[in-house]
């Protein structure tokens, strides 16, 4: 990916104080049309990726044939989270040596000073996945040094679904574009979160129990 111009404004009014911050052109025209450009050849290299890792984790899901241990935050991991990351950074150090990248479970590498990293997941969902349940995915996305997250991949193979999008770019589900809701409130809102002793250890299951009480209706 070249390294494009990206324009800034360089002075805004922010709660009462004059900052420097570099802003998009975008969603407000902030990215460039040949960084979009250049981020839909990233997307076609993300999916052929998420292809790589649905064909690896969707037999070990459907076969059950893995091994469940704890790291040290107890949260459970298996070989297959390990196998899918390991598989996912080998094509990303292959197809791009330039960048660099950061896995759940294997950390970071790659060119440090590089204006690009993948971050990967290898299954969002690993407790789902080890208890039979499919609704777990691989989780692929790039992150430019100054603008942040530009294109994601979400890709759950058990249930036969995949969102995209990159900046600039549009949204996808399964190839149809698709948007944010028109829901504005939280009492509006549908809400999905796993709420555990994991929130009690660092003090917030009162603010998980005002947030659950706050939505329309809680999974």
């Amino acid at each position: 990916m070249k390294n494009n111009s990206i324009a800034r404004i360089d002075i805004v009014e922010f709660q009462g104080a004059r900052e420097k911050v570099p802003l998009l052109l975008g969603v407000c025209r902030l990215v460039s049309i040949g960084m979009a450009s250049d981020l839909a050849a990233e997307l076609d290299f993300a999916l052929s990726v998420a292809d790589a890792a649905d064909a690896y984790t969707l037999p070990h899901f459907q076969a059950r044939s893995f091994n469940v241990s704890l790291k040290e935050n107890q949260t459970e991991v298996t070989e297959i989270d390990r196998g899918c990351e390991t598989l996912v950074m080998d094509l990303i150090r292959s197809a791009r040596p330039h960048h660099s990248w950061y896995g759940e479970e294997h950390g970071s590498g790659g060119l440090s000073s590089s204006e690009f990293t993948w971050v990967i997941d290898p299954i969002d969902g690993t407790s789902n996945f080890v208890r039979g349940v499919p609704v777990w995915a691989t989780l692929i996305a790039l992150v430019h040094a100054e603008l942040g997250p530009v294109m994601g991949v979400a890709s759950a193979p058990a249930l036969g679904m995949r969102w995209w999008g990159f900046v600039d770019g549009g949204a996808y589900f399964n190839g149809s574009p698709i948007q944010v809701s028109s829901v504005a409130s939280l009492s509006e809102a549908s809400l999905s979160i796993t709420a555990n002793s994991l929130w009690d250890k660092i003090g917030k299951t009162t603010h998980i129990d005002e947030l659950t009480r706050s939505a329309s209706r809680v999974r």
